[in-house]
């Protein structure tokens, strides 16, 4: 999965030119701290060295390729390579998600009239699912946000292409959070201060940390969920339940946790690693590297961490795209740079 990081990453930011900036020391520093959570699980013999070769291309080089991408963005034309940097993800995501759209049509009619909006989510090119592809639709549009592209420039139509994308995508929450991106500018002022960003952070993280270690979904209610509501819905819950299993099970060693991709299948019902209370059992205290940006946004750009909010709980409770954070977290670090004026 990892491996889709190097192809769009560079494809987006190609027209650009390299320069290191201070605001991307973080992406470095993280990528370390990574590389130290791999080696202390190889040791403890809970992952094996094709393991961690694997998990380097998904942990560790998000972090690196990430720093170099808001490098290239900072060298100087920050506007054009913005431009460019949705333009290149949004032809991408074209590519992965269109020609199954158009090779399965009558397949995927016939699927929305019969209100079944799954069929598509496995027939996309390159990467794991649609929700993926949809989720780079939405970093598009977060790069158009950040200097007021979305109005000039010709951004509305790079806009309007996402949209469309996101509801071929069939993601619901990446739609939903797209539209909020949008909208967040014109949020006023008053509701945009960092003292407020640190306290919708703060109760999120809480919240989560309260349902894994204090709280657990009666698992009839799930089930019932699952089989007359929504079982997307059903799976996040069984997910929370199961991390909360994994804690109360191994205790204080929870906080260095299973290890990467490592499951504890006596506890498993479903999936795991969907979300961050998910990533939590694998990860512990190393999730925490995923957390930091979310707080640098409030502390440096707070109307681009407002812009995010739903990106926000989509990570901590539905759908976390660990192993695809690269172009995000390069737009984080070009938004906390002190010499980048956001037009929002």
């Amino acid at each position: 999965m990892g491996l889709t990081n190097i192809p769009t990453s560079v494809f987006a930011i190609g027209v650009c030119r390299p320069w290191l900036r201070r605001s991307c020391v973080f992406g470095v520093i993280a990528a370390v701290l990574m590389l130290f959570f791999l080696m202390l699980h190889l040791a403890l013999g809970n992952i094996g060295f094709s393991m961690l070769i694997k998990n380097l291309f998904r942990l560790v080089l998000p972090f690196l390729i990430s720093a170099f991408a808001a490098s290239l963005l900072l060298r100087g034309g920050l506007d054009a390579g913005l431009r460019s940097f949705a333009i290149g993800i949004l032809i991408f995501c074209s590519l992965d998600l269109l020609l199954p759209v158009i090779i399965y049509f009558p397949q995927f009619l016939s699927s929305l009239l019969a209100k079944n909006i799954y069929f598509i989510k496995d027939k996309n090119l390159f990467l794991q699912n649609t929700n993926y592809t949809a989720y780079y639709c939405y970093v598009a549009v977060f790069s158009l946000v950040i200097r007021g592209l979305v109005i000039k420039d010709k951004g509305v139509y790079c806009v309007i292409w996402a949209l469309i994308l996101l509801l071929l995508s069939m993601s619901r929450t990446f739609l939903l959070a797209s539209l909020f991106m949008i909208a967040a500018p014109i949020i006023p002022a008053f509701f945009v201060k960092r003292g407020y960003c640190y306290v919708g952070l703060i109760a999120i993280f809480s919240l989560a940390f309260y349902l894994v270690c204090y709280f657990s979904f009666d698992a009839a209610l799930v089930s019932l969920i699952r089989s007359d509501y929504d079982g997307s819905a059903a799976t996040k819950f069984e997910i929370i339940n199961y991390t909360s299993r994994v804690v109360d099970k191994n205790g204080l060693f929870a906080l260095v946790g299973l290890g990467p991709q490592v499951l504890d299948m006596n506890e498993l019902k479903t999936y795991a690693s969907h979300s961050m209370i998910g990533i939590f059992s694998e990860l512990g205290l190393a999730l925490f590297l995923y957390v930091v940006p979310f707080f640098m946004l409030a502390h440096f750009a707070p109307r681009m961490m407002v812009c995010n909010f739903m990106f926000l709980i989509s990570s901590v409770f539905v759908s976390f795209p660990l192993a695809y954070m690269s172009p995000w977290l390069a737009l984080v670090f070009v938004c906390c740079d002190k010499k980048v004026r956001l037009n929002v």
